[in-house]
């Protein structure tokens, strides 16, 4: 079982090899979702060091504690980003650093980039630029959720369960950083925020 290659395997299959005490599970959980954490943790705080503990720290756990897990899992990466969030919220706690979820801190993202979704909109340089600079001067939880949506490509529900917020604070949160786009980077990108906006509505 520890050499076999399970990467054609689902979620669901590889969380009962894990619990089968399965190494092999466990690497290929890491080598499905290991970046997209790490790129993940980034948007929560601009420590790389502390973002690559965590996400190590998280399948570290994950196997110490297979005998005690779930018996199953209804969407593995969604899990994952759950519990990293919660991982680094507490580590930088621990650390007495502010995590810098409220509307009024600034500079909590430094190393974001404009999310796909958005970006493949655009043709020129000038616009990402301006759009980039735009997505910058948002909120931080503005910028998660949006990293969240379109990033992650989750649904309401699925980032409600990520960021511990009920459904419609997500919904209204996503519509207000888009909203907030909007005022920022009009008349430059406003086909490319229509589009978003059809997307999610």
């Amino acid at each position: 079982m520890l050499d076999q290659n399970l990467s054609a395997e689902s979620d669901a299959q590889l969380w009962q090899h894990l619990r089968a005490h399965s190494h092999a599970a466990l690497a290929t959980m890491y080598g499905r979702y290991g970046e997209a954490l790490i790129q993940y943790g980034y948007r929560l705080t601009d420590d790389e060091h502390l973002v690559k503990d965590c996400v190590q720290d998280l399948f570290i756990e994950l196997w110490n504690r297979r005998l005690f897990i779930a018996p199953e899992v209804q969407n593995l990466r969604l899990y994952l980003l759950g519990a990293l969030r919660h991982k680094l919220t507490k580590a930088i706690r621990g650390q007495q650093r502010h995590v810098g979820w409220t509307d009024a801190s600034e500079g909590a993202f430094p190393h974001f980039s404009p999310e796909q979704a958005l970006i493949q909109t655009q043709h020129e340089e000038g616009q990402r630029e301006r759009l980039q600079q735009a997505i910058a001067r948002l909120a931080p939880r503005q910028q998660e959720v949006i990293h969240l949506r379109f990033f992650h490509n989750l649904s309401h529900a699925e980032m409600a369960a990520v960021m511990n917020m009920q459904s419609q604070s997500v919904r209204n949160l996503l519509h207000g950083a888009l909203n907030r786009l909007r005022e920022l980077v009009l008349p430059y990108v406003h086909l490319a925020l229509l589009l978003v906006a059809e997307w999610i509505g």
